[in-house]
């Protein structure tokens, strides 16, 4: 007799039980009050705390914020505001030590939950140290490793080491090399330390990972990156870092494994690259929150992530994939739907159309420049920052410009070309513009822009270029020739989509040399927005109409999504998938109107049923 497998080519699992239907990866949690970063992190993904860190800048903050799985709450403040400071513990049996507060800590402080009271005091008082991204050690047992020390030269780094029996600090073994802000996990007797903010005066490299017994340290496997400011999770034989920074400018979303003895990259990223928040958890259960997205001025993030591995048979690797339910006797699949939303917000100061924005930032933390105010205003200079719910006024452009492409952060934006200022290209430090390259060939109105002030791509229907932070460099030829489109993504990695003449659907690829055809839209756009990644990509509004309707792209297709409340065109919007924004925009006149997108890839089990 025939079976399944022999009809049809593959055999059908069976379970008692319905699988998980999650598959390993970063979600979204709930957003701190406030974003800072280099704080002290600890905890479990349903019961973590983050306390300290920057801003202010020059002080740290004595804040400390609890998380039980779904929303952030006030927690006790600590005794010493202060940042780059040791972790270690529980929610409800926390560590922090040492760190910087217009001067180097020695001092610790213990936590119970709800309030901190002061500890023993480190034998070297330094910053920097091990473990804030996740937390070593616990309250009774704790392992300060590394960091700054107040000695000349300044910043310099050490390899000492002290162990913390809930009272007194002792010093142990020094580490084989000197380090700071590397990341830390794993308790006294099996602990782990990775990366490092600088080789150090004896030179050496930034992906070193440690291991300590309780007695001596030797080396481990080396990380898949070179980092520091690294997240981490989990123990020493199953341990997990992500995020992180490789200075000056690289910031990663990278997530690896440890085994014990070797790293591993996994296939799933964080959704933003960030350094410098919160870790902690197992290495298939972790958090990461807060943070920051861009080197130098932080551009800090409230936003909050779970990871979460669930190990076959406990969950299914790919959508589609079928099994049989042998206690409820039915056939069943996974399946995979995007939900999403859009939420008024604050408006915008001026009303206007065909400006530019910070693409690439966080949804919270948008600079929007330039656009016009008909029948006004040809072109503004006018510039506003973005926090999430409400806008402020900021340095103005040096000219007035519209129709003019925006990427970058906040706090490293780039306005390029547009009329009024065609051919060139404008850098903004969060607090001011300053001239940026010249284009080599674009020197109309490029209209679509994409990337990081450092590495971002410039194009319209003909050619593509590539900025540096210094100049422009030519780039691939786009396939579709079409202007007035949107894009996502990154300089090496992005998609374009829409434009005219016609408001196409098409889209392409650009993999950083050479341009390829995309899956289309499902409905031609020209004057959309754009934002999120090459994989994952949100396209909203435009023209012909104006237009409410939204799609979203999966790396592999586009489907529609929910509408924006206010139909526009000629809008611009930041952010990721998850979360992003759109701002101003065409309707019969220039509008002020802001909403907030909020989306999430929802995996269901459905049953299949015959009639």
């Amino acid at each position: 007799m025939a079976n399944y497998k022999d009809i049809k080519g593959f055999r059908v699992q069976s379970y008692a039980t319905d699988p998980v239907p999650t598959v390993a990866g970063w979600t979204s949690g709930g957003n701190l009050p406030a974003g800072r970063y280099v704080g002290g992190g600890f905890g479990t993904q349903t019961a973590n705390s983050y306390a300290g860190g920057i801003p202010p800048a020059t002080t740290g903050t004595n804040t400390t914020d609890n998380y039980n799985g779904s929303t952030w709450t006030s927690g006790g403040n600590l005794g010493t505001a202060r940042y780059g400071m040791g972790a270690g513990g529980t929610q409800t049996a926390g560590l922090v030590y040492g760190g910087y507060s217009s001067g180097f800590k020695n001092n610790t402080e213990e936590y119970d939950g709800s309030s901190w009271t002061g500890g023993g005091t480190l034998t070297n008082t330094r910053s920097a140290i091990a473990g804030a991204g996740g937390g070593i050690g616990t309250q009774t047992a704790g392992l300060a490793v590394g960091g700054y020390i107040p000695t000349a030269p300044p910043g310099y780094q050490t390899d000492y080491v002290e162990e913390y029996d809930g009272s007194s600090w002792t010093a142990v073994t020094v580490t084989p090399a000197t380090g700071s802000y590397r990341g830390g996990l794993g308790v006294q007797t099996a602990g782990l330390v990775c990366g490092v903010s600088r080789p150090g005066p004896a030179g050496g490299t930034s992906n070193i990972t440690l291991e300590y017994d309780g007695t001596n340290w030797t080396a481990g496997g080396n990380l898949t990156y070179n980092v520091n400011r690294v997240m981490t999770a989990g123990t020493q034989t199953a341990g997990m870092a992500y995020g992180g920074l490789f200075p000056p400018n690289t910031v990663f979303s990278t997530t690896a494994l440890y085994d014990g003895s070797s790293w591993t990259n996994a296939s799933a990223t964080l959704g933003a690259a960030r350094y410098g928040g919160s870790g902690g958890g197992t290495q298939t259960s972790a958090i990461m929150a807060s943070g920051t997205t861009v080197p130098g001025i932080p551009n800090v993030s409230t936003a909050t992530e779970e990871y979460n591995d669930y190990s076959e048979p406990n969950s299914f690797e790919n959508i589609g994939q079928t099994f049989y339910n042998t206690t409820e006797k039915k056939y069943k699949y996974t399946n995979q739907t995007f939900s999403a939303s859009w939420a008024s917000s604050g408006n915008l100061g001026t009303a206007r159309a065909g400006g530019g924005n910070s693409k690439n930032g966080t949804y919270n933390a948008v600079v929007h420049f330039g656009g016009y105010t008909p029948p006004g205003a040809y072109a503004v200079n006018n510039v506003e920052h973005y926090d999430g719910s409400s806008w402020t006024g900021a340095t103005a452009l040096p000219t007035a410009i519209r129709n003019n492409a925006g990427c970058g952060t906040q706090t490293a934006a780039l306005a390029v070309g547009g009329v009024g200022n065609p051919g060139n290209s404008l850098e903004y430090n969060g607090s001011s513009w300053t001239a940026g390259g010249s284009m080599t060939n674009l020197t109309s109105v490029p209209g679509q822009a994409v990337g990081l002030q450092t590495a971002a791509l410039a194009f319209d229907a003909e050619e593509s270029e590539e900025y540096n932070g210094t100049s422009w460099t030519a780039g691939g030829t786009p396939a579709r020739g079409k202007i007035q489109g949107n894009c996502a993504g990154t300089q090496g990695a992005a998609i374009a989509f829409g434009g005219e003449p016609g408001a196409v659907a098409t889209a392409e690829f650009y993999n950083g040399t050479s341009w390829t055809t995309a899956p289309s839209m499902n409905a031609g756009k020209q004057n959309l927005a754009g934002f999120g990644t090459q994989t994952s990509a949100i396209s909203a509004g435009g023209t012909p109409s104006p237009s409410a309707v939204c799609e979203v792209f999966n790396g592999s297709n586009w489907s529609t999504t929910a509408s924006l409340n206010t139909a526009r065109s000629q809008v611009e919007g930041s952010g990721l998938s998850a979360n992003g924004m759109i701002a101003g925009g065409w309707i019969s006149a220039p509008t002020n109107v802001t909403e907030n997108f909020e989306g999430a890839d929802e995996i269901t089990i459905k049953t299949v049923t015959t009639s």
